[in-house]
């Protein structure tokens, strides 16, 4: 683009920056008949326990939000304190649950609100280094959405975090929130990636073993725990026949087809 007004006329796709874009064309795929699900869970060398027609497929997995909302209260409570650090004692609903945790603007004495809604920077006083971090854990798994999630057996999932530009987050991620995590002592920053991990084998409940983790991005290299695959190599790996002509469109203009 040589000008201001030259992107007018210039196709979006050539210069789209927006990693869910990247990752809603992937998901498109990976559901377009049962070859580009295989041929990608070879490429990342991942063994189901399923047969390839049976694998689940979600975009912006939010599983721990919505089991949530399909629980009654009282098991929200008994969940909630499995969940809870060691030693952490909340006060009952009349006592002031939800204040706690650090709800104080219209907090119920009814139900038990959902560690989302958990205010980090008010949670009681009490709570301080290794407790406090744990807490904010907890609420941020019911926060976060991995990009791609693909369940490969009862207790078995491939995790991929999509990056184009951005490198990893890192929480808290407000000011407020990072003073507060300063003056609790809770340690250091927590990444994105081991929120997730922390999702899936103290949330979910998956074994550590079973879960693939995926770090999708332009170089491959992959960080820590989790695995690197390019966005190259993830689509070169797709057929791309089914699809709309944008798709074949978008992936040629950058060489990956």
């Amino acid at each position: 683009m040589n000008d201001s007004t030259s992107f007018q006329e210039t196709p979006y796709y050539r210069f789209n920056r927006e990693e869910r874009n990247y990752a809603a064309i992937l998901y498109h795929l990976l559901l377009s008949g049962q070859h580009n699900l295989k041929a990608f869970l070879n490429l990342i060398e991942h063994r189901s326990e399923r047969s390839i027609e049976q694998c689940d497929v979600y975009y912006e997995f939010a599983l721990q939000r919505d089991a949530w909302h399909q629980m009654d209260d009282a098991a929200k409570r008994d969940w909630l304190l499995l969940k809870l650090p060691l030693g952490l004692d909340p006060p009952s609903h009349e006592e002031g649950w939800n204040t706690f945790f650090g709800l104080t603007r219209n907090p119920s004495r009814t139900v038990y609100q959902s560690p989302a809604s958990w205010v980090l920077s008010r949670i009681d006083d009490s709570v301080q280094g290794q407790q406090y971090r744990d807490l904010a854990m907890l609420k941020w798994c019911f926060n976060i959405k991995p990009d791609l999630v693909i369940i490969t057996g009862r207790k078995q999932a491939v995790c991929i975090e999509a990056k184009v530009e951005s490198g990893q987050g890192k929480y808290p991620t407000s000011s407020i929130d990072k003073a507060e995590w300063k003056r609790r002592v809770a340690g250091s920053y927590v990444d994105q990636l081991d929120c997730q991990r922390h999702l899936f084998h103290h949330v979910l409940e998956f074994p550590i073993e079973a879960v693939t983790y995926i770090l999708l991005d332009e170089k491959g290299a992959g960080a820590g725990e989790a695995k690197g695959l390019s966005w190259k190599s993830a689509f070169a790996a797709m057929e791309t026949a089914p699809s709309h002509p944008f798709v074949e469109n978008w992936l040629r203009d950058r060489n990956w087809k």
